[in-house]
């Protein structure tokens, strides 16, 4: 008669009449994943797990180089809770994250061609701004939390478009993308940037432009434009919380 020797475990389990044994699984989620029709990104996720899994969900090919490609990976989010967003609205939570470690998406350049990965640092400045999406003044409200470069004219009824060009060029970064510029002789104003500045200055535009409102100086403009600051600086504090800072070594 050949003999055997029960495992440990099972012995256990006979003494308690044959009790289920559970198993833990070692499967841990992924960090960035589709879960119940939602985009789920929690802590330690990198920028390029985002970005693939987002793209391929709203089925969005990104392209982007080799060089991006290892600092995409090397790029994590440090977030306290996850962040759960309806897929249909991922692409905006994708346009902000990128924003904020200083990337942005260009519209593909044709039909059927992917949207291409550019670092807003990089020598592609003139490319960004060329590629601009124009938006009708009137839609531009869609675009309040959109970090794409889009341009539209905004038309100038009763104030001087010339003054109110030079009012508010103090107060954009300087770093030639987002310019407000008056269009020649023409009331109406070229205004250039990412979705919330371009909103924001639009509105304020609009509301410098009252037929009530007398003539204004550079100096009673620039107190409005104080306000939007703080508005600016309002949308900058939420984006913070999706990002990290900046590591350690990429100051370096």
């Amino acid at each position: 008669m050949n003999k055997f020797i029960l495992p440990a475990a099972l012995l256990a389990a006979a003494s308690l009449g044959f009790a289920k044994i559970s198993i833990p699984q070692a499967q841990n989620a992924p960090s960035v994943r589709i879960e119940d029709g939602k985009v789920v990104i929690e802590s330690g996720a990198n920028l390029k797990d985002i970005v693939t899994v987002i793209a391929h969900e709203l089925k969005r090919p990104v392209a982007f180089d080799r060089n991006e490609d290892a600092r995409l990976q090397s790029e994590t989010l440090t977030i306290t809770e996850p962040v759960r967003v309806p897929a249909a609205s991922a692409g905006e939570l994708l346009e902000s994250i990128l924003y904020q470690h200083h990337f942005i998406l260009l519209p593909p350049v044709a039909d059927g061609m992917p949207s291409n990965l550019v670092d807003l640092r990089g020598p592609n400045r003139i490319e960004i701004r060329e590629r601009a999406k124009m938006v009708d003044v009137g839609k531009i409200g869609e675009y309040a939390n959109r970090y794409i470069m889009i341009a539209t004219l905004v038309p100038v009824e009763y104030q001087n478009a010339r003054e109110i060009s030079a009012s508010l060029r103090p107060f954009y970064p300087d770093n030639q993308l987002e310019t407000v510029t008056n269009i020649g002789n023409a009331s109406a104003l070229l205004v250039i940037g990412f979705g919330p500045t371009v909103n924001a200055v639009a509105q304020l535009i609009k509301t410098v432009d009252s037929a009530d409102a007398p003539k204004e100086s550079s100096d009673s403009i620039g107190v409005r434009l104080d306000a939007l600051d703080k508005r600016m600086e309002a949308i900058q504090k939420r984006l913070d919380a999706l990002a990290p800072a900046e590591s350690k070594s990429a100051a370096k």
